[in-house]
């Protein structure tokens, strides 16, 4: 399994504050779909594996709901626990289990829809496995520092860093 993301600047070529984010109505999740909705025309957002070259995901609703769980996936990958990421729109809906098993994580993928993974399960050595999603947080913070100053140091976008943020 491959995740590979790569971010291509503001398709205005602008960056700045996109929203006036409202604490009562707006969590973390707006402001992550702003900027993926902002990306640029050469954005991609990968994901291969389980007997698909190419998953049918996009960067403006896939890659959000990668990036919701992406703090607390690194957090599991570091304390070595056992997670899920969760591809849960329409049309994807797929889940990805991560278990650790000596020095590897075995991968098992779920699918809603009548794509079903062939393999159901993949293996990925511990140093693959923390890079990725590790590079991944790396490359959209940055993304988000050269075109969204005033975000990268928001409150929200700092807890949701620290995987002090979550979906409940």
């Amino acid at each position: 399994m491959l995740i590979e993301l790569r971010l291509e600047p503001p398709a205005s070529g602008g960056g700045g504050i996109i929203n006036d984010y409202n604490s009562d109505e707006d969590d973390v999740r707006l402001m992550l779909f702003d900027i993926c909705n902002s990306l640029g025309a050469g954005s991609r957002f990968i994901i291969s594996g389980f007997g698909q070259d190419q998953w049918p995901v996009d960067t403006t609703t896939d890659l959000v709901t990668y990036l919701e769980q992406l703090p607390m996936a690194i957090i599991s990958l570091r304390n070595g626990d056992d997670f899920e990421i969760d591809f849960y729109e329409q049309g994807i809906e797929r889940r990805i289990s991560f278990s650790k098993i000596a020095e590897k994580y075995v991968l098992e993928c779920f699918s809603s829809t009548e794509w079903q993974p062939d393999p159901r399960l993949e293996e990925i050595s511990l140093p693959k496995i923390f890079n990725m999603p590790e590079d991944n947080l790396e490359d959209f913070l940055n993304y988000i520092k050269n075109y969204f100053r005033e975000l990268s140091d928001h409150p929200w976008i700092r807890e949701w860093i620290t995987g002090k943020w979550n979906l409940n």
